[in-house]
């Protein structure tokens, strides 16, 4: 969820639910802002430097993405000239053959970045082109350097244009490919598309969607937008994009150098109002008097920009205004629920409180998260916070999502589309904690998630079932655990699942889950994330006899793995890393780990029909009877079944090892250091190492900056063979 708020003199203050502040760069109303973050490894699609998450959320796009559209439906349903005041095209001043001449005569992909800007900007003076394939953005709150082509700012910005990509002021940006093995998007007949294919599988086709996904998830993440827009440009023709959190839309080719479509697409955008551009215009500038009694509150710097918005549905009936810095959301595809967090300042209240800005997953059996906090405040139960305001945010028609629109349309092809409606949601709750990873020591971390599932057994009686306990959803406030992030949430007495992909958080969701993802989510299921999470954590934050490279292993194999659940399984049958003296000086927390894990191997214990016959002769133990039982792996299989039948063997184990006064006070959270790996290796080879000396980025850009210097050199020593020539 957030990030822990500072103070003027850069010290964390521990006021709920966190959030880090952002850098403060410069910016205009109707160009959002973003936090910065170091950054330090590449996303391009060189094939020899493939970096495998970049295919990897390639793959994850494929059930998002819808097309190919009609120009002409693209236009008139995003871009329809009577949204865009006084609306003049420019299009009249495309020549055909001509207006792209220029272009059209690049001899390779870095040839056309010079040509394409100049011969595109006459169709939109109110755009400013940037090439900045050389220039990324290292500073995006990301661990990737975010690098298009071409980067495109509006002449609202506020401020110089960047000489490069600065994803904080983007508005568009322009990926090109030379190479038809690169183009993800399949050119279908007219035929009926229900069961025709729009994307390629190959990995090159995934590499780009990975890119261009990557990039347009990096600006929705910087920016407050409700969209965005990209071209894509492979040699003489081009597609138009529009990314929101539903998914994606993608127009049909279109013959630029022919065809006018493309620069009448660019010369409605430079002109339309903000809102179709994707900008948020629900948020807005607060007074400096507002802005500076927000962050003397919030304990943020003098330069730090602020926001205002109103959320709907306070207990009164009337919003309930709140302002804000910018909080970041760290999401690697643009089709997700978005979350932001962040302490906010009530003017009328003057208190902070907790704002909490997301996607919601719509449907029939959904209960917005609002309801669900009303329901649990309303029957008391403890460890949730209480929640103030929350409603649908009312938006300009063209914000809303429109992915799930138009899947169905006639000439969008339809195979393996699996398409989620969401709503833009805000959400404001009276309590600002602290995030779990910023324990103060680890009892205090045990006892937040014990009274997390405090919460979760109460909530569960009422018929709710959280479904995605882990780090972000459980915070610290005084030093007790709340429960928070109830948007997954379903209710017990629907059987049917209330969504097409499992819930939770990859990392903390039970080895069953992670195995099968259509596999029904159970309260068993959240009670063995509890586990998850209380290793993961103290594993990453806390001190341990793992070496860096003995921790790093641990880390990926079992958190990290690929799909199929046998890392954590694995972890949980063997056991082998969870020694005694894994947390020196702390006893109580190894014995707590460990309770609960054998708790959890045994249940997935698969006996046979031989193994259950042995419990037979075992009907009314002796004491010497017991002993024995105590030797057969199906007693513990069958103890584990029997204890796991509700959540109070569980909490149980939290609340006997926090009570047995063997916990250190003087083991505050502290970032372990994780080695870092080598993701390029040769293509499909699959190969995972030590981080090598030279950094990808820097072998990538070396390759195309000695590319393009052997063309400079080349083409002058032709010109004077020629003029050789011409005196011989």
């Amino acid at each position: 969820m957030g990030r822990c708020c500072a103070t003027e003199d850069g010290h964390a203050q521990r006021q709920g639910t966190p959030v880090s502040h952002p850098q403060p760069p410069a910016t205009s109303s109707s160009t959002p802002i973003k936090p910065r973050k170091p950054a330090d490894r590449l996303f391009s699609t060189f094939t020899r430097y493939r970096h495998p998450t970049l295919n990897s959320i390639g793959k994850n796009m494929i059930g998002s993405m819808v097309g190919p559209m009609p120009i002409k439906d693209f236009l008139e349903s995003f871009f329809p000239t009577y949204r865009i005041p006084r609306y003049c095209s420019m299009a009249n001043l495309f020549q055909k053959g001509v207006s792209f001449e220029r272009t059209l005569k690049a001899t390779g992909k870095l040839d056309m970045y010079e040509p394409f800007i100049e011969e595109i900007k006459p169709f939109a003076p109110q755009l400013h082109f940037v090439d900045s394939h050389a220039r990324g953005d290292k500073k995006n709150g990301y661990d990737f350097e975010i690098k298009p082509d071409v980067s495109v700012y509006h002449e609202s910005l506020d401020g110089p244009v960047p000489a490069g990509c600065d994803i904080s002021n983007l508005d568009m940006h322009i990926e090109f490919k030379w190479h038809r093995f690169d183009d993800p998007f399949l050119a279908p007949s007219d035929d009926d598309r229900d069961q025709v294919a729009f994307l390629g599988s190959s990995d090159t086709q995934q590499d780009t969607l990975g890119q261009i996904g990557a990039y347009a998830a990096a600006q929705l993440a910087s920016q407050l937008r409700t969209h965005a827009f990209s071209l894509y440009i492979l040699h003489d023709t081009a597609c138009i994009i529009r990314w929101d959190r539903e998914g994606t839309i993608v127009t049909e080719p279109i013959s630029y150098t022919t065809d006018s479509s493309l620069v009448e697409f660019i010369s409605r955008y430079s002109k339309a109002p903000p809102e179709l551009r994707g900008v948020d215009t629900l948020v807005s500038r607060p007074s400096k008097v507002e802005a500076t009694s927000a962050r003397a509150k919030l304990g943020l710097l003098a330069d730090v920009p602020m926001f205002k918005t109103a959320i709907p549905g306070s207990d009164d009936g009337s919003p309930l205004s709140v302002i804000f810095t910018l909080p970041d959301v760290l999401s690697s595809t643009p089709t997700c629920r978005g979350t932001r967090a962040c302490p906010a300042y009530d003017p009328s209240g003057d208190h902070v409180v907790f704002f909490k800005d997301s996607w919601q997953v719509n449907g029939p059996d959904m209960i917005p998260e609002g309801k669900i906090y009303a329901e649990l405040n309303k029957n008391g139960i403890p460890h949730v916070p209480t929640c103030l305001a929350s409603g649908d945010v009312r938006c300009w028609p063209e914000q809303e999502m429109q992915t799930k629109k138009y899947a169905g349309s006639p000439w969008a092809c339809r195979q393996g589309l699996s398409i989620t409606s969401h709503t833009h949601y805000w959400l404001i709750l009276d309590v600002v904690g602290e995030r779990l990873t910023n324990f103060t020591s680890s009892r205090e971390l045990v006892q937040a998630i014990h009274d997390a599932l405090v919460a979760h057994k109460l909530a569960y009686a009422l018929g709710l079932l959280h479904r995605d306990i882990s780090t972000g959803n459980i915070i610290i406030f005084r030093g007790r655990g709340y429960l928070i992030d109830w948007d997954l949430a379903k209710a017990t007495n629907v059987i049917k699942p209330r969504q097409v992909t499992c819930t939770g958080t990859w990392q903390f969701m039970s080895a069953h889950l992670v195995k099968d993802a259509s596999a029904t989510h159970t309260f068993k299921d959240d009670l063995e994330s509890s586990f998850w999470v209380l290793l993961w954590t103290v594993v990453m934050f806390s001190k341990s006899s793992f070496s860096i490279e003995e921790r790093s292993n641990f880390i990926r194999g079992t958190f990290e793995s690929t799909p199929g659940g046998e890392g954590k399984r694995s972890m949980l049958v063997s056991q082998q890393k969870l020694k005694r003296d894994l947390f020196p000086d702390r006893p109580s927390l190894y014995q707590l780990l460990k309770d609960l894990a054998d708790l959890f191997a045994y249940d997935y214990h698969v006996p046979t029909d031989s193994e259950w016959d042995l419990l037979v002769p075992f009907e009314n133990p002796s004491l010497r009877e017991i002993t024995l039982m105590e030797a057969l792996p199906i007693f513990h299989h069958k103890q584990s079944v029997e204890r796991l039948q509700n959540h109070n063997y569980v909490i149980g184990c939290f609340a006997t090892h926090l009570n047995s006064g063997t916990w250190p006070e003087n083991d505050a959270a502290v970032m372990q250091l994780l080695m870092e790996i080598n993701c390029w290796g040769e293509e499909g080879s699959g190969n995972v190492g030590i981080l090598k000396s030279k950094h990808i980025l820097d072998r990538v850009l070396e390759e195309e900056e000695e590319e393009e210097r052997s063309r400079k050199r080349a083409r002058p020593r032709r010109k004077r063979r020629k003029k050789c020539n011409n005196r011989t």
